[in-house]
């Protein structure tokens, strides 16, 4: 049993046992107070105590992991480990100054904090990244106790992050210190307000939103699309449809079309659609830590200019190559928003599907607080299928989705045809066995490696959960949310729990708004600002933004 110890006490031990260290005389455990005070934002740290044991990072070098009861820690991969916690303010960072009055420090002398280990990905069959420690700021005297990072514009709001570190770590002296009562003040330049994010859907919902959609397909698709644009009509959009021949043929010139569209106030609008794979209908191909040509549609939908990688209107795409596959989409699409299912228990229904691995939080962790607000909220019965277990198999994973099952949760690995993190690897050829007419068909939210490549002719997961028929009918998915290249370990993760907490608080109704807070949530709760923006370009929607969720 761990015992806490007086600070008169303390004494840091190398040994392998982990050690508590009792920092302020009350119960209260780690905390941040985030208040507005006027044009002001006040941020002030009351922490309890932490928790050092020894970091098998390098051999031979004696680094000490800390561990806080609630303040996570985190830094750019191979930099000292810090405790930290994160603001989302509006406005640019030159708009606002920081002030900060530490108080009282404590020095843990001998201490050398682990650093920061680079993500994992959750590929089935890739190279992952080695730790490469950064010396240079091992040997650095100096700690730098905040951070101000420029997060792009969402239609027209300027957003900012501020990282606060209530530690600091002297490399010239091996001294570990932390200030369990750090306050920081965000002062304004100007007498316009600063506003604190206190859930990233406040960006949201407080954004200048309206109903106008923007649809573009090629021609040939046109009359299928049709029917999906007199129901969205029907639903209250102003809906424009245009064909992709009178648009453009490049990327540069379909961007062009769709910039002057949302820039102009007359056309300004909120949800994006287009329709077609990355052959039939361009896309664009980005670096990233993982893939020098990673397929994304992000440009098309950010207004911001340089630095800016927001998006500012809600978008997918149907990933189709015949006019059958979009008559499907669209008959699942109408199905869910009008609920005219024959059998409706499905609504009540989600599946939670993980592997037996990861630590700090497991993967099993991960998914079951992706489903407990979903459960507390709407009385949705979560059925987990975890690799551990005897029953995850792609039988059973298609029996239940064949009662109907709203919202699935998947979180392991992936090969870009399977989900392999089961007992037995559910395969892409699974899913025309799920037998769901007149069942409800799910969201899945998919955080894996690959499964989100929106190639066409291939058998890549969401692709085919999106075009899948039984018997005829259509099956499969509502609508896909996954990663198309290989993609990290944690940052996915906390995006997809953040996502449904925040339609758990219902503040939000349509999927393309979800997305985009579970996106907000991990700006806010993970340190990493490249990860950050990486997942906005590794994630695609296969589906309608604006759908309605039923939950």
């Amino acid at each position: 049993m761990k015992a806490l110890i007086p600070i008169a006490l303390m004494v840091l031990s190398c040994s392998a046992m982990a050690n508590v260290y009792q920092l302020l005389n009350t119960k209260v455990q780690d905390d941040v107070t985030v208040e507005e005070n006027g044009s002001d934002v006040s941020v002030s740290f009351h922490i309890s105590q932490l928790e050092t044991e020894s970091s098998k990072s390098i051999p031979l070098q004696n680094f000490e992991k800390i561990i806080f009861n609630s303040l996570q820690v985190d830094a750019e991969a191979g930099m000292p480990a810090m405790p930290f916690h994160s603001v989302i303010v509006k406005g640019l960072p030159a708009d606002f100054s920081v002030d900060y009055n530490l108080g009282k420090g404590i020095d843990f002398d001998g201490v050398v904090p682990a650093p920061a280990m680079p993500e994992k990905l959750r590929c089935t069959d890739c190279t992952q990244p080695e730790l490469t420690v950064d010396w240079s700021s091992y040997a650095s005297a100096e700690s730098n106790m905040f951070k101000k990072e420029y997060l792009g514009e969402f239609r027209g709001t300027q957003l900012t992050k501020v990282t606060f570190f209530p530690a600091s770590f002297n490399g010239v002296k091996e001294t570990f210190t932390i200030y369990p009562e750090a306050n920081f003040e965000l002062r304004s330049h100007s007498k316009a307000s600063l506003k604190k994010m206190v859930m990233p859907s406040d960006i949201i919902t407080e954004a200048d939103l309206n109903k106008k959609y923007l649809i573009i397909t090629p021609a040939k698709f046109s009359n299928a699309m049709e029917k999906f644009v007199a129901w969205k009509t029907e639903m209250g959009y102003d809906v424009d449809m245009f064909t992709l021949e009178s648009v453009g043929e490049t990327a540069e010139e379909i961007q062009k079309f769709i910039h002057a569209r949302y820039n102009d106030p007359a056309t300004k609008f909120t949800y994006g659609l287009l329709v077609g794979h990355e052959k039939n209908f361009p896309t664009f191909y980005k670096s990233t830590s993982t893939d020098s040509t990673t397929p994304t549609d992000l440009p098309y939908f950010t207004f911001g200019g340089e630095g800016d990688y927001i998006p500012d209107a809600f978008n997918g795409r149907f990933v189709v190559d015949k006019v059958e596959e979009v008559e499907r989409i669209i008959a699942k699409t109408i199905e869910y928003e009008a609920v005219s299912y024959t059998d409706k228990s499905g609504l009540k229904r989600t599946i939670g599907m993980a592997s037996d691995e990861g630590s700090n939080p497991t993967d099993v962790e991960y998914v079951k607080a992706m489903l407990v607000e979903l459960d507390n909220v709407f009385g949705m019965t979560p059925k987990y299928f975890l690799q551990k277990k005897s029953d995850s198999t792609p039988t059973n994973v298609n029996a239940l989705m064949s009662k109907g099952v709203a919202w699935l949760n998947y979180i392991g690995h992936g090969s870009g045809y399977s989900w392999p993190s089961q007992r037995k690897t559910y395969r892409a050829s699974h899913i025309k066995n799920i037998d769901s007419k007149g069942k409800v068909k799910p969201v899945i939210i998919d955080v894996a490696c690959m499964n989100g490549n929106y190639t066409y002719g291939r058998g890549f997961l969401g692709v085919e959960f999106m075009n899948a028929k039984n018997k005829g009918n259509p099956t499969g998915a509502v609508a896909y949310y996954g990663g198309s290249v290989n993609i990290s370990w944690h940052p996915p993760a906390i995006m997809a729990v953040g996502m449904n907490r925040v339609i758990a608080k219902k503040k939000l109704e349509h999927l393309g708004e979800a997305l985009l807070a579970g996106h907000l949530y991990l700006t806010k709760n993970y340190s990493r600002i490249t990860e950050i923006k990486q997942n906005y370009i590794w994630y695609m929607l296969q589906g309608d933004p604006s759908l309605k969720l039923n939950l």
